[in-house]
């Protein structure tokens, strides 16, 4: 797909003033457009002018902006020549059959790939979505800058405490056992990457720089920042976008615990049960793209408050979860509680 080149500033300016924006109202608009982006994800343009709507009738100061329908949709083009962590496509750049216009176009976090390899995750996130109306909050705008919460830095920090003691570790491609380089480290003193991230690494950079528009942006730049993080903000960065993306808790867990015996973490009984219930709240306070921008806890008290429930009733454990309880790792009836206080019932235990 042939996404426009940025601009340069000079034009992005001119354009503004085309479509009647003062230099408030961009600013405005450009953390309007962010934090919708770091809410729901996926949101269609033309939703944007009723969630505008509904803030404004919330907070009053956003109302004195008085924004119009044609600033808020119009501003799409202007930020779809620019490079934020977010792009906004058209229906065509999506779907074959797409019909092109400003209402149909999409603004889409740069987590979610839009690309047929990897199109399920953002078909994941727009199929999850109608099931929910959005969170709209009064400090909206706020959510522009992504701030880590409590409940993430306890898990950060007690995944970043936990030592890799394994002596050997085992390639996840070629399967080959091999000498650990970093035994009795912390993880957060670990920057090596697994055979399958310098894989991923190589290929999505081979790809960004094919395209000659793409050198030196901020996707490249992103890329970088991610790889060359320590090992257990790696790890939980795939984490949280599996959870935002899907909301399946206890996937997201076996794929934690199984990112951290990659790099040879044997882990406890006791570090596995306290995890655990980290991680729980850490779920419980993640604001979901699939629930378009809701916690599950806003979500719940939401529903409570409406009598509306779209909560799930079941989960089941992966095999990374099963396979940690066969070894001790983890205590069945621990997490089997966990589950029975959210009111979820186990498929297959």
């Amino acid at each position: 797909m042939a996404y426009p080149k940025p601009l340069t500033a000079k034009t992005i300016e001119r354009r503004c003033k085309e479509l009647g924006l003062t230099d408030k109202k961009v600013a405005f608009l450009q953390k309007f457009y962010q934090a919708a982006a770091n809410l729901y994800g996926v949101v269609p343009v033309g939703h944007l002018w009723s969630l505008y709507k509904e803030l404004a009738e919330k907070n009053t100061d956003v109302k004195k902006e008085r924004i119009l329908k044609r600033e808020v949709l119009g501003f799409s083009e202007i930020v779809r020549r620019e490079l934020h962590t977010y792009r906004v496509y058209e229906e065509s750049d999506i779907y074959a059959d797409g019909v092109d216009s400003l209402e149909n176009r999409e603004v889409v976090n740069q987590v979610i790939p839009v690309d047929p390899m990897y199109m399920n995750l953002y078909d994941a996130v727009v199929d999850a979505q109608p099931r929910y109306p959005y969170f709209v909050p009064d400090n909206m705008l706020d959510y522009a800058v992504e701030v880590m919460s409590a409940e993430e830095e306890k898990v950060m920090d007690f995944i970043g405490n936990l030592r890799a003691t394994a002596t050997t570790l085992e390639g996840n491609l070629t399967h080959k056992s091999y000498p650990s380089p970093h035994k009795g480290k912390k993880l957060r003193q670990i920057k090596t990457l697994s055979e399958m991230e310098k894989q991923a690494y190589d290929m999505i950079r081979e790809e960004l720089e094919e395209s000659s528009h793409h050198k030196e942006t901020l996707a490249i730049e992103a890329l970088q920042k991610r790889f060359k993080q320590t090992v257990d903000k790696r790890i939980m960065d795939n984490v949280k976008t599996r959870l935002q993306i899907l909301d399946y808790p206890n996937q997201a867990l076996q794929g934690l615990v199984e990112g951290l015996e990659l790099v040879g973490v044997q882990i406890t009984v006791k570090q596995a049960e306290t995890l655990a219930q980290l991680f729980m709240a850490f779920t419980n306070s993640l604001h979901m793209f699939c629930m378009r921008g809701w916690t599950p806890t806003e979500l719940r008290l939401a529903q409570e408050a409406t009598g509306i429930d779209t909560r799930p009733k079941a989960i089941s454990f992966g095999p990374g979860i099963q396979k940690a309880i066969e070894n001790g790792d983890m205590d069945a009836d621990e997490l089997k509680k966990m589950a029975e206080k959210m009111g979820l019932k186990i498929l297959n235990e």
